[in-house]
C-alpha cells in the first residue's frame, strides 16, 4: 500500500511506518482521504502507541513544538470528531492510546 500523493505530505527520509510510536494529526476535518490515511498508518505500524487527532489546525514550529489555531467553524470540528468517534476508534488497537482534540 502506498500512501495517498494529493494530502501534501512530506514523509520524512527513509520513512518506515513499523517504527512509529506516536502519530499527530493537525487539522483533521474528516474528510475520506484522511480517514485512509490513518487506517493505512494503523495496519502498517505494529509500535504504535499513541495516535492524537487534533480536529484544529496544528502547524510544527520546530523542537518539538506545536503552533494550535483556533477553528472559526466549529460544525466541521463537530463534524471530525464523530468521524473519529464513530470510523476511527472501533479500529484502533487496544495497545494505542488514542486522543482526539
Amino acid at each position: 500500500m502506498r500512501p495517498p500523493k494529493k494530502l501534501k505530505i512530506r514523509w520524512p527520509k527513509n520513512f518506515t511506518p513499523t517504527m512509529l510510536h506516536t502519530i499527530r494529526i493537525g487539522g483533521f476535518s474528516g474528510e475520506s482521504e484522511m480517514v485512509q490515511l490513518v487506517f493505512f498508518l494503523l495496519s502498517w505500524s505494529p509500535m504504535l502507541k499513541t495516535l492524537t487527532i487534533d480536529t484544529h489546525p496544528c502547524y510544527y514550529v520546530g523542537y518539538s513544538k506545536w503552533k494550535k489555531e483556533e477553528s472559526e467553524d466549529d460544525a466541521r470540528c463537530n463534524y471530525a470528531r464523530e468521524v473519529v468517534s464513530t470510523h476511527l476508534a472501533p479500529n484502533v488497537p487496544s495497545t494505542v492510546k488514542l486522543t482526539i482534540m
